[in-house]
């Protein structure tokens, strides 16, 4: 069974006569580096890792002064160990700290310089296929900001369509599902509709947000998505929020 066949032929909701346009806002610009600063997240907040590594420590410390009741371990020695994995989760969340001072800097400037030669913005609009075994995670589509209008109506019916007979159909779903998580939680769109449907992908789940970036790991010139390269994406914060809804896609309606 080839690959199309698996996410449900998936070519076959191409569409090839004429479709309603897609209204698209102006995509942030992020070709200044202070801009690509405020404006994305590469990594977790600095405090994030330092926060819960200390968060553990405190933990140790204060669940080595419980009641004890077992057989393996001393009172005496159980505190001792839990004071010692206080002690190691303290130190790591200041070695976290200090490794993120060293290098965040460096690490934003090569990913800009990144981003400027190969990366994408993307409208990204909120799925109702679920991606997760357990809650409810909405994958994502993401359409380049910068492809031409009727491409990008293109991408928007072809998703909507598929995913919508994806969504009726629980065995197809979860083909789609392992196939999605195969790929790393990022299917290009014309490993989906075929080659002239370029500048889509299959994304997510993350926060919601009316924008998303993709950038090429690696440091060498990027495989294309389609042709098995590694891509990562990252949030875009849009500098100019609008109370207008996103419109969805594949929601089963």
């Amino acid at each position: 069974m080839s690959e199309q066949q698996l996410f449900g032929s998936p070519q076959r909701f191409w569409p090839t006569g004429e479709v309603a346009p897609l209204r698209r806002r102006p995509p942030p610009s992020l070709a200044d580096f202070r801009d690509f600063i405020v404006l994305t997240e590469l990594r977790s907040p600095r405090w994030y890792g330092p926060v819960l590594l200390a968060g553990l420590a405190v933990f140790c410390a204060l669940y080595s002064f419980a009641p004890y009741g077992g057989e393996l371990l001393s009172t005496d020695a159980r505190r001792f160990a839990l004071w010692a994995l206080g002690a190691g989760f303290a130190v790591a969340a200041v070695a976290v700290l200090l490794w993120d001072f060293r290098t965040r800097a460096n690490s934003q400037i090569r990913a800009h310089e990144r981003f400027l030669e190969y990366g994408i913005v993307a409208h990204a609009y909120k799925t109702g296929l679920n991606v997760d075994d357990e809650s409810f995670l909405p994958a994502w589509v993401l359409i380049d900001a910068e492809v031409a209008d009727e491409q990008a109506a293109r991408l928007h019916a072809a998703f909507d369509a598929w995913l919508n007979a994806v969504l009726e159909d629980e065995k197809l779903r979860s083909q789609v599902r392992t196939m999605f998580h195969a790929k790393d939680g990022l299917v290009a769109s014309e490993t989906l509709f075929g080659p002239e449907a370029a500048g889509g992908f299959l994304a997510g789940p993350y926060k919601s947000g009316h924008w998303r970036g993709l950038l090429p790991k690696g440091n060498g010139v990027p495989l294309p998505r389609a042709e098995g390269g590694a891509w990562r994406t990252f949030t875009v914060f849009d500098p100019e929020p609008s109370d207008e809804l996103q419109p969805t896609v594949g929601t089963g309606d």
